[in-house]
């Protein structure tokens, strides 16, 4: 049981990893346009960015259900052996 508990965290650390990168390019070419003279060239497809954010909201929800089920599949082998 313990390696769904460590598949699922790995799948939410993923997805998290996967949100800081998207806001990091999103950050990052923020603060080179705000830095520049207004004609800077760094951009960053927001629909990309956020597809994403969307993808690994739904990676992180799926991986925290896994975890819930594995949690009350727990209690019931627990409740069966007491």
């Amino acid at each position: 049981m313990s390696g769904v508990y460590s598949v699922a965290l790995g799948g939410m650390n993923q997805a998290m990893a996967s949100v800081d990168r998207a806001a990091e390019r999103i950050t990052q070419a923020t603060q080179s346009d705000a830095a520049s003279d207004g004609t800077g060239t760094d951009m960053v497809d927001l629909t990309k960015e956020l597809v994403n954010m969307k993808l690994s909201q739904t990676s992180y929800d799926a991986a925290a259900t896994v975890l819930k089920i594995a949690d009350q599949m727990n209690g019931e082998l627990i409740n069966l052996l007491a």
